[in-house]
């Protein structure tokens, strides 16, 4: 069976939860990118958290003795922290609120460890990306990215196989 802490669905789904845990909906709401609705009804709220499940990507293959055969994944989670910008010439609020939700982000990810986790949760860059595609107008998105390294065994046991069918 895959490891759940390197799976970039499950991965995505624990980050998601993490946040909702600790962060209050009031000030923040945290999103699933795979519930668009949802996120382009809330989108032009004064500010979101929407998470979303990005990459794995193998890091080596190998034939261990401790682990068996199997590969070495990272996956990635981005986290995107979404902000009105209207009303703020010069963009200086949006700035100031882009900072909190990724200040709030950070604190409750860098070096968590998800259950079952093989190992803590690091931080792997960030960007401004233009939320045109998803959010529309009016908005600034920073993106986020998180990653978790852990061991995949192959062939899948009789679990992963099930899932498949």
């Amino acid at each position: 069976m895959t490891d759940p802490a390197t799976d970039a669905l499950a991965l995505a789904r624990a980050v998601e939860e993490r946040l909702r845990a600790l962060v209050d909906p009031n000030l923040v709401p945290v999103l699933s990118v795979l519930d668009r609705d949802a996120v382009q009804s809330a989108g032009q709220r004064r500010r979101i958290v929407v998470v979303a499940p990005a990459t794995e990507q193998p890091v080596r293959t190998a034939v261990g003795e401790d682990d068996g055969p199997g590969h070495a994944v990272t996956s990635t989670v981005h986290v995107l922290s979404v902000v009105a910008t209207r009303n703020a010439p010069g963009g200086a609020d949006a700035v100031g609120r882009l900072r909190t939700s990724r200040d709030i982000v950070r604190t409750a990810l860098a070096g968590w460890v998800p259950e079952h986790g093989a190992e803590p949760l690091r931080y792997a860059g960030g960007r401004l990306i233009d939320p045109r595609g998803w959010f529309g107008e009016g908005l600034a998105v920073w993106q986020d990215a998180y990653a978790a390294t852990g061991w995949w065994p192959w062939p899948p046991g009789p679990a992963d196989a099930a899932e498949t069918t």
